[in-house]
């Protein structure tokens, strides 16, 4: 962080937590890639994923895993990364 960014962290933080929330609430509107996703496409697109996926699982093209195996694998990838940070 810059010191100019460590700075104006500073002076944030020493806002009251009402004015905080609304100058985060600002800051974060600028991080939005564009205007709001129509909620009947975002649907759509879910649902055509949905079915991609099915299909890709009825033909033999994808895989599975149960919880058990899933959270091994997820926890063993973490222990990785946490043993080897440049990973």
């Amino acid at each position: 962080m810059s010191p100019s960014a460590a700075q104006l962290l500073a002076d944030v933080l020493a806002l009251p937590a009402e004015e905080r929330r609304e100058l985060v609430a600002e800051v974060l509107a600028t991080l939005d890639d564009g205007p709001p996703e129509d909620p009947a496409a975002v649907d759509a697109a879910w649902g055509d994923e949905i079915h991609r996926r099915i299909d890709r699982r009825k033909a033999g093209l994808a895989t599975s895993s149960t919880w058990p195996e899933m959270r091994a694998r997820l926890l063993s990838e973490l222990r990785a990364r946490r043993d080897d940070p440049g990973r």
